[in-house]
């Protein structure tokens, strides 16, 4: 068992070490007698992200929610269509790094690094067969 919350020795500030939870849902309905299937994906983080805490870096990471859905239909017997959408939200992940000279202890801070990063949205359509 992991406590999610503690005090740092070091800097005296409480810091959330472990993320507070993560919830997903994956749902698929197929309706074989018309040949559809469609379903959905989805990913949140409960409570944001969470800090690592490192002897010279302390990293806050966070990521968004995202959803990725389809729908796929059998057309002439052996024809399937499929309507993908990838990251319909826009969700993205940020990552924010304090590097210290020395140790976070010391508190002389050396470097700041913030970023984030984007899947892109997609949305495809396929098309395929046998012959």
């Amino acid at each position: 068992m992991v406590d999610s919350e503690i005090v740092d020795p070091f800097l005296q500030t409480k810091q959330r070490i472990f993320s507070r939870g993560f919830a997903n849902v994956d749902f698929r309905h197929d309706i074989t007698h018309l040949g559809l299937s469609y379903g959905l994906e989805y990913n949140h983080s409960i409570l944001g992200g969470y800090d690592d805490v490192d002897i010279q870096t302390i990293t806050r990471n966070d990521r968004e929610r995202s959803l990725d859905l389809f729908v796929s239909k059998v057309w002439f017997d052996d024809w399937t269509f499929r309507l993908e959408s990838d990251n319909t939200l826009g969700a993205s992940r940020c990552r924010y790094r304090q590097r210290f000279d020395g140790t976070t202890i010391d508190g002389t801070l050396s470097l700041i690094q913030d970023s984030c990063s984007s899947r892109y949205r997609r949305l495809t359509l396929s098309v395929q067969t046998t012959f």
